[in-house]
């Protein structure tokens, strides 16, 4: 028999959650599973319908897929109220006249309503959540859009896997490739695909509500040793823990929501020059002392022949690098105007540090010619020959210098695709291990806590 898929929902704080679960499961489970999952007592009454389920299961007290019970304390009873007091003065009654000629009594007292047995405000949900809507979709739909507006595990799968929403279907797959494989092994069978699904959101559910109760009662306990002693070093440890990650987490969201482009790809500067009448593109750095080239670098350019093999040596700074020699005066040209420049020219395998950074533009070669880098104009500026170049753009450059030309999203696409399918084998191979040395997977061990 499949799972059902049902809606916790707390009629105090309106906090829900969905979970899948077996139709033979005990409501005194589903009662501990409520309490994390919508943050309410273990002890509060689970109501459908009107009616308080207190034992039995979920197909015992037709509860059937798309229900949504409602969890809280259950409301006080309420005193009818007292009839008025009977009047001191005696008053003439005429009931029998009025009511011969048909007229309604004014003074007769109405009848007094049924109290209401205690009923579920959200018990009218259950209905429209379980009529016969077809599936929700529309252009451009993203996986939370499909989610929320499919809750039915068979609408969603459906379209999930349709060609109209591949986009949803890569987005899964990119969170979490192996439910995605697995759904794609069963496309052909809307029932096993459906299956596959409810049996993830049956795990992430039961995961996700046994961490949020382990997290509960370690909090509890920190709380008590603290009112204990307020001393304890353990728990002033914990709390001052989640105090602090609570400022780095609003810092988070301050920064996403003031300047989220701190999160974005920083390009480096590079400029376009010539060196002895070759193109080269140049790397500006004024935290290197010296100008310096790689070995093929120079040797591309045509000024290998002129090193200078005494100022052999090594370079230090973050770490150690092998120098080759020296160029004393090489022609490098910007903008039309030429200057002249002293390179160091570096070891290829302990180089510059970067296999893709072969020439780059030194302190020495900036301070000589009174350049200004100027972040407003995105340029490089020189005073001598009064020139100005522009910093280079992602378009310009190539995917090893932190552009994007000559990028191709087809074969990008297709790395990644054989990464995860690579790392989904060794997963399988893994698992496979794991059976036959006879050890339980920790999901399957967290299932078999939960039925105890």
């Amino acid at each position: 028999m499949s799972d059902l898929l049902i809606t916790i929902l707390n009629s105090q704080t309106g906090a829900s959650d969905a979970i899948a679960l077996p139709p033979a499961t005990e409501i005194s489970f589903l009662r501990e599973l409520a309490a994390p999952l919508v943050e309410c007592s273990p002890s509060d009454p689970i109501v459908f319908e009107g009616r308080v389920l207190s034992s039995g299961t979920l197909a015992s007290n037709n509860v059937v897929a798309g229900s949504i019970l409602s969890v809280g304390p259950a409301p006080a009873a309420t005193a009818p109220p007292a009839p008025p007091p009977a009047a001191a003065t005696p008053t003439l009654d005429f009931s029998a006249l009025l009511a011969g000629a048909g007229v309604p009594n004014p003074m007769a007292a109405p009848a007094p309503a049924p109290a209401p047995a205690f009923s579920n405000p959200f018990a009218n949900l259950n209905a429209g959540f379980a009529s016969a809507r077809g599936p929700v979709s529309f252009d451009n739909m993203n996986l939370d859009q499909l989610m929320e507006s499919n809750p039915n595990p068979e609408h969603f799968v459906s379209l999930l896997l349709s060609e109209k929403h591949l986009n949803c279907l890569k987005e899964l797959k990119f969170h979490n490739p192996k439910i995605v494989a697995d759904l794609e092994a069963a496309r052909g069978d809307l029932n096993a695909a459906k299956g596959v699904w409810q049996a993830h959101i049956v795990k992430s559910s039961i995961s996700s509500s046994f961490s949020r109760t382990t997290a509960m009662a370690k909090e509890r306990e920190m709380e008590q040793r603290l009112r204990t002693n307020p001393m304890d070093e353990e728990a002033n440890k914990y709390f001052g823990d989640k105090i602090r990650l609570k400022n780095v987490d609003e810092q988070y969201r301050e920064m996403m929501e003031s300047f989220p482009e701190a999160m974005g790809k920083i390009l480096m500067l590079y400029i376009n020059t010539k060196v002895n009448g070759k193109e080269q593109i140049a790397f500006v750095d004024s935290g290197a002392q010296m100008t310096v080239m790689s070995y093929q670098c120079a040797e591309k350019l045509g000024i290998l022949h002129l090193v200078d093999e005494r100022f052999a040596g090594v370079a230090v700074g973050v770490g150690s690098s092998k120098i080759l020699g020296k160029v004393h005066l090489a022609d490098i040209e910007i903008e039309g105007v030429t200057f002249q420049m002293t390179v160091t020219v570096m070891d290829d395998n302990k180089g510059l540090g970067d296999k893709n950074m072969d020439f780059l533009l030194g302190l020495d070669m900036l301070k000589r010619h009174r350049c200004s880098i100027n972040l407003a104009k995105n340029s490089l500026d020189f005073t001598t020959g009064n020139i100005r170049t522009s910093f280079l753009q992602e378009y310009q450059l190539d995917q090893n210098k932190g552009g994007t030309r000559g990028f191709d999203p087809e074969a990008a696409n297709k790395e990644i695709e054989e990464a995860i399918a690579n790392s989904l084998k060794e997963n399988k191979k893994n698992d496979d291990n794991d059976k036959e040395k006879g050890g339980a997977t920790p999901m399957e061990g967290t299932e078999d806590d939960a039925k105890k």
